[in-house]
């Protein structure tokens, strides 16, 4: 361990069962030293056991947006695991490594990963519909991010 590193467990006990996640941090960034989801169960325990929001109040961020005005852009991260897209977030759950290991050896489970977590991000985005913020792409990227309605 380098010097001024501090390492970090965090241990999320579920009824049937528990998801450990390691990491590390120092005086200039954190990162992950080994990931929530290390097996096929871990991913089924999380998919029972970790909420997705039903309804969120964004006045706040409107209010934000319209202090603004244009002279930036008012983003917000709403939904994932880490990062706000399936494959993100499914990168930060099972590490990235793994994620690219898991694509060309077991395709049945990589798809089912991440159709998992686009039908958890589509399901809250349908709850909030209609709300200050909308879902919508950047033509560059294929990310979903919530944008201020005009």
């Amino acid at each position: 361990m380098e010097t001024g590193t501090v390492n970090w467990t965090k241990t999320i006990t579920t009824p049937e069962g528990t998801l450990t996640l390691n990491g590390a941090y120092n005086e200039i960034t954190g990162w992950e030293t080994e990931p929530l989801i290390k097996a096929k169960e871990d991913f089924e325990l999380f998919r029972k056991y970790n909420p997705v929001a039903e309804k969120l109040d964004f006045s706040p961020v409107a209010a934000a947006k319209e202090k603004l005005g244009d002279k930036g852009i008012t983003r917000c991260g709403l939904w994932g695991y880490g990062q706000s897209g399936p494959w993100q977030a499914s990168a930060v759950l099972l590490g990235l490594r793994r994620l690219f290991i898991m694509r060309w050896t077991n395709r049945i489970g990589f798809i089912y990963v991440l159709q998992s977590l686009t039908d958890r991000q589509l399901r809250f985005y349908r709850t909030n519909e209609g709300d200050a913020y909308r879902p919508c792409r950047d033509g560059r990227r294929s990310r979903i991010e919530y944008c201020h309605k005009p």
